[in-house]
């Protein structure tokens, strides 16, 4: 019970804003992805609808093309090493 009180006296009490410059330093498109999903939540109905029906019309070339995108993207993102499960860590 100890180590939940430390792990949450740490969470609620201990906010550093002065390494917010490294944390953005480190995890630049991590944090630019997030945005971009955040925004993506304000885009009207009828522009999402009009953008899915454009990707289905596409012809496959292009369908290829996005798909190459999208994995290129992911391959940059992904952490070169695999975190730990956090609870194997109590």
């Amino acid at each position: 019970m100890a180590v939940v009180n430390a792990m949450l006296t740490q969470i609620t009490t201990a906010f550093h804003p002065e390494i917010l410059g490294d944390f953005i330093k480190g995890y630049p498109y991590i944090l630019m992805l997030m945005a971009f999903g955040y925004l993506l939540h304000f885009i009207p109905s009828h522009i999402e609808l009009q953008t899915q029906q454009l990707v289905v019309k596409s012809p496959f070339v292009l369908k290829v093309a996005y798909l190459l995108v999208i994995v290129f993207v992911v391959i940059q993102i992904k952490s070169s090493e695999i975190q730990p499960f956090i609870y194997f860590q109590f």
